[in-house]
């Protein structure tokens, strides 16, 4: 994107003045060549179609030429930034010269398909040359006819000779540039590729807001599948109460992450329903709905900025105190608090310069500032200390005690304290209970219990 709008710039920004003016000197010229001498005029511009189907035939080769130059631009660029952003990987693993071998095979691809768009330029740049001396060369023949057999004055031919350069020369520079355009329609063809993507996700026309309710969350027989043929989740249904603590637990792969994904709207269901108080997400305003759920991810994310601007994020509006007050109450204050600009310090892209853990507690007081009726953790302390995750839950059930919590992780220590636990194993819901209960009669909660160490007695 970032290329081809450069490529887009220059055209627009100077390559269409120059060749208005170019158009201008060229009809000016022509009208003058018609006032000296309409048959060598005519002489003049009878080549027309016959450049024009030549051009317009070697137009669509330069075009293509330069769209794949275009995609090999697009796939260095990627390369680079995959290399930049993984160079620790890379040296922790000393892989350092096969990275430069696969930069190396990418840059090379790009230099070959550059130069390709460039000789297809060129070529169709000399064509247009060869028709103009061709031009010249017809001129010189029948003006020289004329003069001859005195029908023209010597010097009249020499000045429609010079007219006639400054009109091919206004037309050269056209040609020179038609493949600068080329290049930026290659471009602009990817950029809409990508402005003309129809979201998979759309409001209704009719879509209303959520109604101020509990923050009642319900999904009734919901089958789901990101690929045809492969389901992901198999009739899902269950209803969480007005303050409950609602995990769902089970090994990876079980579709934890896509029921969350459907409680976000981020897909809709190919199967069932799913509400909150009664109303169907897909006749809910889309800003009604993430107004009312947040989330925090199991890959804590950070804008560039201030950590303040990170933490009211959802709610600009939120007042210092009550800032302060949930920092300190997820336990991240006392860490902001030593750094030397506290909730001014700038973290870099991602939230660089804090620790993991740092960056998941700074995402749990950025989701509870927004002020949700449902709060999602999608393995939200998965890197912070059991003690830190103790305070944390403790702290949340006081917080979120008139909302529902939705817990997702495949971590025992985490879910052990929730009102109910939802065992998913394959896409289906296998059980339903609290820990001591789940530990006595389902086997595959047991299991994952002793894997983790947790006691079962």
């Amino acid at each position: 994107m970032t290329n081809d709008a450069e490529a887009l710039r220059k055209l627009v920004s100077s390559g269409i003045i120059g060749v208005a003016a170019d158009l201008l000197t060229a009809v000016v010229v022509l009208g003058t060549m018609f006032l000296l001498d309409s048959k060598l005029a005519l002489v003049a511009i009878v080549m027309a179609p016959v450049l024009a189907l030549v051009t317009g035939n070697l137009s669509r080769f330069v075009r293509d030429k330069w769209r794949v130059a275009r995609r090999n631009i697009a796939s260095m660029t990627a390369k680079v930034q995959d290399l930049m952003v993984g160079a620790r990987v890379t040296k922790a693993m000393a892989q350092e010269e096969r990275s430069l071998a696969d930069f190396n095979r990418v840059n090379v691809a790009n230099a070959e398909a550059q130069i390709r768009a460039e000789v297809t330029a060129n070529i169709y740049e000399a064509t247009v040359g060869f028709f103009a001396a061709l031009i010249t060369s017809l001129i010189w023949l029948f003006g020289g006819q004329q003069v001859l057999g005195a029908y023209t004055a010597i010097g009249d031919l020499v000045a429609f000779t010079q007219y006639t350069a400054s009109f091919l020369e206004p037309v050269q520079n056209i040609s020179t540039f038609y493949g600068e355009i080329q290049s930026a329609l290659a471009g602009a063809e990817r950029i809409f590729a990508v402005l003309d993507v129809e979201p998979e996700i759309s409001e209704a026309p009719d879509a209303v807001d959520i109604p101020e309710g509990e923050g009642v969350l319900e999904l009734r027989d919901v089958s789901f599948e990101y690929v045809k043929g492969q389901p992901v989740l198999r009739g899902i249904s269950f209803t969480t109460m007005p303050g409950e603590r609602l995990a769902i637990f089970g090994p990876t792969g079980s579709g934890k992450s896509s029921i969350i994904n459907l409680i976000g709207r981020f897909y809709d269901p190919d199967e069932g329903e799913v509400l909150i108080d009664g109303v169907d997400l897909q006749r809910v305003r889309l800003e009604s709905l993430r107004r009312r759920v947040a989330m925090v991810l199991q890959e804590p994310y950070l804008f560039q900025g201030t950590l303040r601007y990170n933490l009211k994020f959802g709610r600009p509006e939120v007042s210092e105190r009550e800032m302060v007050r949930v920092a300190g109450l997820v336990g991240i204050h006392e860490a902001i608090s030593r750094l030397p600009g506290g909730y001014e310090e700038e973290v870099g892209g991602r939230g660089s310069g804090l620790s993991y853990g740092q960056r998941q507690l700074v995402c749990l007081a950025r989701a509870i500032l927004a002020d949700p009726r449902i709060l999602i953790l999608d393995e939200a302390t998965s890197s912070v200390d059991p003690y830190t995750e103790q305070l944390i839950q403790g702290a949340l059930r006081e917080e979120m005690a008139h909302r529902t919590i939705l817990i997702v992780t495949h971590r025992v220590s985490t879910v052990r304290d929730a009102d109910r636990i939802i065992v998913l194993d394959g896409g289906r819901i296998v059980d339903v209970g609290g820990h001591d209960e789940l530990v006595v009669r389902n086997g595959l909660y047991r299991r994952l219990c002793e894997a983790q160490l947790v006691s079962v007695g």
